[in-house]
């Protein structure tokens, strides 16, 4: 679960809402209380996965509470728009990040295509996306036993980075605690809340994924008690890293 909420959220999201939402407080507060939803989305999903420990997550808890038309919607809507759109944008994440560390020079676009007011654009990291995304694709071809290995491989790496970010951060960064003097819980006047708010929907997406146990409910030993364990530690260690790394940023 740990694994499925960290992504590249944590490392493009922070600029992007500075950039809309120039104070360090009240982007601070935005991470604060992103957590606090995860966690209490988690929560519900958790006891849900109790109440229905059967496969399927949200198309389970849409058909018991309304309509299996309700819940076949909600799945190919996932399907088509939330899940492809998050992998999309992670694959996108990396190639932007790969090209930035490696050699800026090499991020470079072949066309672009206009489109409804917007612009589709198409140059080497799109095509390094649509690898990568190929790539694991693959993988999870080759069944469950080697996609896990992968995928704990991958969380190692992430765990290990994250910590040592904030450690290494403390220990020998130059962060400026000064910005935070006026640091409060709650926003002085109605447009701090205005950007407060503004801050907080881009964070939802850093700490998506709080609700993927869920679609192996089934799979759980002692759901009742061990999904409640999985949903509540990983949001807290995720919250408090995230914290602290925007603390640091």
């Amino acid at each position: 679960m740990f694994s499925s909420m960290v992504g590249p959220g944590i490392f493009i999201t922070t600029g992007y809402i500075l950039h809309q939402v120039p104070n360090p407080n009240i982007v601070l507060l935005a991470w604060i209380l992103g957590g606090f939803l995860a966690v209490a989305g988690a929560m519900s999903y958790a006891k849900s996965a109790s109440l229905f420990p059967y496969a399927g997550g949200d198309y389970v808890y849409l058909k018991e509470a309304y309509s299996p038309i309700v819940a076949f919607a909600s799945g190919w809507l996932s399907l088509s728009i939330n899940f492809s759109a998050s992998i999309s944008l992670s694959a996108l994440a990396f190639s932007k990040s790969f090209f930035s560390l490696i050699n800026p020079s090499w991020d470079i676009y072949f066309f672009e295509i206009p489109f409804l007011g917007l612009t589709i654009s198409i140059g080497t990291a799109q095509i390094l996306a649509m690898s990568a995304i190929l790539v694991f694709t693959i993988v999870n071809f080759f069944g469950i036993s080697t996609a896990s290995r992968i995928q704990n491989l991958f969380t190692s790496v992430k765990i290990l980075g994250l910590v040592s970010f904030v450690i290494l951060g403390f220990v020998i960064g130059n962060y400026d605690i000064s910005r935070f003097k006026s640091f409060s819980l709650f926003p002085s006047d109605l447009k701090g809340f205005e950007l407060l708010f503004a801050g907080v929907i881009p964070v939802t997406y850093s700490y998506l994924g709080w609700n993927m146990i869920t679609y192996v409910a089934e799979e759980v030993k002692d759901p009742d008690k061990n999904i409640y364990k999985a949903v509540l530690y990983s949001c807290a260690l995720v919250t408090i890293l995230y914290i602290l790394m925007n603390f640091l940023f």
